[in-house]
């Protein structure tokens, strides 16, 4: 799973790992997922501003998210991490779009996930990551995931439809709930329920 994804899908975070960020995956040592978005892509709203490249110092590694346009409303993120000893440690991608609700902005990133067994084949569904970001009038970039625990528990006292469940390695939640339920939901979260991932700064400006 994404490193912002291994972090910002990590153990107790709500957010990118498909190797997501794949990415997100993306399924990170905190596997957190919604089989929905938070609006479809048709009432995606646009934000020109992820365009470009961002570089942030996270865990002592180089993280650079190169985010480029795709068909509108999509984008497609590139993450690419440098680790402190030298090399890549990392090179994913995966296509997402930006959602607003109120006047929060958060990424829908978008991966495949295998699902039951039919036929003997895997059959695959698409599933999403949630990701909290802003853009400061200075130009910095921050991004945060959900806290699992809030997550978790909203699953456990059904406020949310979805499964939560703990493994040796891991933490996961499955959400299975309508978009209006989750946005509900994020509605009632406050900063503390959120959990930085990383600020960044852009390396390069939107073409």
């Amino acid at each position: 799973m994404f490193d912002i994804v291994s972090q910002l899908v990590s153990r107790k975070s709500w957010f990118l790992k498909e190797s997501l960020l794949v990415l997100l995956t993306l399924c990170l040592s905190a596997c957190d997922q919604s089989q929905v978005p938070l609006k479809t892509p048709v009432a995606a709203d646009a934000d020109d501003r992820l365009v470009g490249v961002w570089h942030s110092k996270i865990q002592d590694n180089d993280v650079y998210l190169h985010i480029i346009p795709m068909e509108k409303p999509w984008l497609r993120l590139i993450r690419v991490t440098h680790i402190n000893h030298g090399g890549i440690s990392e090179n994913d991608q995966v296509d997402f779009f930006p959602s607003a609700i109120g006047t929060r902005r958060f990424v829908n990133l978008k991966f495949r996930k295998a699902m039951a067994i039919k036929d003997d084949h895997a059959v695959p569904q698409d599933a999403y990551w949630f990701f909290k970001y802003d853009i400061a009038p200075n130009g910095a970039m921050t991004v945060w995931t959900l806290d699992y625990a809030s997550v978790q528990a909203a699953v456990n006292t059904g406020k949310l439809a979805g499964k939560a469940w703990e493994t040796t390695w891991d933490s996961n939640v499955d959400l299975t709930d309508n978009a209006d339920h989750i946005v509900s939901f994020l509605n009632t979260l406050c900063g503390k329920q959120y959990t930085e991932y990383g600020q960044f700064r852009r390396m390069q400006e939107a073409p």
